[in-house]
């Protein structure tokens, strides 16, 4: 069974603190104060690579270009179905 300062963290949770504050389980004031009161971890940060995001935006930038240069599917599809129509008439 969850501690009752279990419970109380949970009421903190990015993911559901506007709900909490919407039926009153937690006040606005509440979470300032606990927001005020949480230590700053700024030495505990870690540097991330951006690099690897870069790369990704790259690639997904090719992609864009090839499909925008390619010929879609139902763009052929309808030239077949255009052509059938021409050999009927």
């Amino acid at each position: 069974m969850a501690t009752q300062k279990e419970i109380d963290i949970k009421l903190f949770d990015v993911r559901a603190v506007d709900r909490n504050i919407d039926k009153g389980h937690l006040s606005a004031e509440d979470l300032q104060k606990h927001l005020d009161a949480l230590p700053d971890a700024a030495d505990k940060a870690a540097e991330m690579d951006v690099d690897q995001y870069d790369e990704i935006a790259e690639r997904e930038e090719r992609r864009r270009q090839r499909e925008e240069t390619e010929p879609k599917a139902t763009g052929l599809k309808k030239t077949v179905e255009e052509d059938d129509a021409d050999e009927k008439e």
